[in-house]
């Protein structure tokens, strides 16, 4: 299975992110060394480009001990300036990307790069950081090989019990589970319910299978499954299954999942499902009903204020003005909140 360019580029950047943070606290701080536009500039230059061509073609030559003496090469410089050395060391680890198969000594070889243009922090100025973080992009592509990887151990568990793909998936680290979850669009129908509902039965307990039961239910348009999911599961992969819901559901199931989430799920879930549903069931009356019998609501009520503050219906706006002016309860404060952003916005906007 090919894992998308999104995915490859999502890697390889949370990577490079984390490996180019500074570390204040540690003992070794490096200084600049290298205006940024100038060593941007001379990193551009021709001479890089032959080196990384070289490099690429003796990786689909296959040739192993060719390109690890070639690499040792660039890694040292030699006649290379600074800026064009990382370019291409930097480069080519982003282009390994493309290939099926990464041999993992080049990888591991890349891992211990450091490089040799430091330029300064944005927020301070006598700190260092690298211009071709080339460690954190290995690093990336590391993680993108343990994910793809893992396709193919996923594809091998789902042809033997679903108890044993969970368990699989519990023991895999996180790009591992990537890899499994994203072996789920090939899954048949079969295999899919029987992850979906293994899953869903350790959900409350292992919350860390949430991207598993929501991809799964949302493969098989399984609203029942759906509700699940958002009343157990957790974290930034449960945003993505609840907006890919609201824009792949009917306006009714849409509605009975956020009825089911305002009723049983936690205020952090359900202000989440009424943030990320609202607005494709919006048209529906008994969805704004719902919304403005949360308004008084200790915690969901600021949720639903700014959810209808963002409504365009004149019946809403109307409604809102109404229940403002009466003068006590946490409803008519909510009204007046969500009458105020709205107005904010309108003026944002003009």
């Amino acid at each position: 299975m090919k894992i998308t360019r999104v995915a490859i580029t999502a890697a390889i950047c949370a990577a490079a992110v984390y490996f180019s943070a500074p570390a204040f606290g540690a003992d070794k701080l490096h200084s600049p060394n290298w205006d940024a536009t100038l060593a941007t500039q001379a990193a551009s230059l021709p001479a890089g480009q032959a080196q990384l061509q070289d490099l690429f073609s003796l990786v689909r030559a296959s040739d192993k001990t060719a390109l690890g003496s070639r690499l040792d090469q660039v890694i040292r410089g030699g006649s290379l300036s600074q800026p064009v050395r990382d370019a291409v060391l930097f480069n080519f680890t982003i282009g390994l990307a493309d290939f099926d198969e990464i041999d993992t000594e080049i990888i591991d070889q890349l891992r211990t790069v450091e490089p040799m243009v430091w330029v300064s922090h944005e927020e301070r100025a006598g700190v260092g950081v690298p211009l071709f973080n080339i460690a954190g992009a290995a690093e990336g592509i590391y993680q993108l090989q343990a994910r793809r990887s893992a396709v193919d151990m996923s594809k091998a568990r789902l042809g033997e019990s679903p108890m044993g793909w969970v368990e699989a998936f519990l023991d895999a680290d996180s790009a591992q589970r990537k890899g499994f979850v994203d072996s789920l669009a090939e899954a048949s129908s079969t295999e899919l319910e029987g992850v979906m509902n293994q899953s869903l039965q350790q959900l409350a307990a292992a919350s860390e299978l949430t991207p598993v039961a929501g991809k799964s239910a949302l493969l098989l348009g399984d609203v029942e499954a759906l509700q699940q999911v958002i009343q157990n599961g957790s974290g930034a992969d449960l945003a993505r299954i609840i907006e890919t819901a609201g824009a792949t559901l009917s306006r009714q199931d849409a509605f009975a999942l956020l009825e089911h989430a305002v009723a049983h799920a936690s205020a952090v879930n359900a202000s989440l499902a009424i943030s990320q549903l609202f607005e494709s069931v919006e048209t529906m009356p008994e969805a704004n009903e719902l919304l403005f019998s949360k308004l008084a609501d200790a915690a969901l009520g600021s949720t639903a204020a700014l959810t209808l503050a963002r409504s365009n219906s004149a019946d809403t706006r109307e409604r809102l003005q109404e229940l403002a002016q009466e003068n006590e309860g946490l409803a008519p404060a909510r009204a007046r909140l969500a009458l105020e952003m709205a107005s904010t916005r309108a003026g944002a906007e003009r």
